[in-house]
C-alpha cells in the first residue's frame, strides 16, 4: 500500500505563485509522481536565480540528493543528480554535464 503524498508546502506554494498555472500544475504532478516513487524522501525546497527547484533526499542532506524538479517558465525539469550512470538506451534524458541528466516536461 502506497502512502499518501503530503500536500506541497506553503513556501513551495509561495515559489510556484509567479508562474503560469499550467507550469503550477506541471510542478505538483512532477512532485506527486517522485513522492509516490519515493515517498520516505525529504523535500528541499530552493528559490534558484533561474528556476525553483526542490531536491529529493533520504537523509536530508543536499549533497545527497538523488532527483530534483527545476521549475522555469515555460517547462519543468525531472532531474536525475547521477544521471550520467544511468542506462538511456532510448535516449530520452538530456544533459552533457558531469553528472546531471534531465527530462523536460512541457506541455506545449
Amino acid at each position: 500500500m502506497r502512502k499518501r503524498v503530503p500536500p506541497p508546502h506553503p513556501e513551495y506554494l509561495k515559489f510556484l505563485s509567479p508562474f503560469e498555472p499550467r507550469i503550477r500544475n506541471l510542478a505538483l504532478a512532477t512532485r506527486k509522481l517522485v513522492l509516490e516513487e519515493a515517498p520516505d524522501s525529504m523535500e528541499l525546497i530552493y528559490d534558484a536565480y533561474n528556476a525553483v527547484a526542490t531536491g529529493f533526499s533520504f537523509t536530508g542532506r543536499p549533497s545527497d540528493s538523488f532527483i530534483h524538479i527545476a521549475v522555469y517558465a515555460r517547462w519543468v525539469n525531472l532531474g536525475f543528480n547521477q544521471g550520467s550512470a544511468l542506462d538511456d538506451p532510448a535516449g530520452v534524458l538530456q544533459g552533457s554535464g558531469r553528472w546531471i541528466r534531465h527530462i523536460r516536461i512541457s506541455a506545449t
